[in-house]
């Protein structure tokens, strides 16, 4: 099972998410774009919650626009 710390992610982000306890599923209360996706303002534009979180906590590419 992959642990994930999330004190790595911004407190500011942190505050747009709840984790859902009967599923574990991050529910975002935040902006959403088209599909319902997550949108997090970060470096002077909107991206994708998802992917922030995912390159915040696991590394790899880099955050694209929606």
């Amino acid at each position: 099972m992959l642990v994930l710390d999330l004190s790595r992610l911004p407190e500011r982000f942190r505050k747009k998410f709840l984790i859902n306890p009967r599923t574990g599923c991050w529910e975002w209360q935040a902006a959403k774009g088209r599909g319902g996706y997550g949108l997090y303002f970060w470096n002077g534009r909107n991206v994708y919650a998802h992917r922030f979180a995912y390159h915040v906590l696991v590394g790899g590419p880099p955050v694209c626009r929606p």
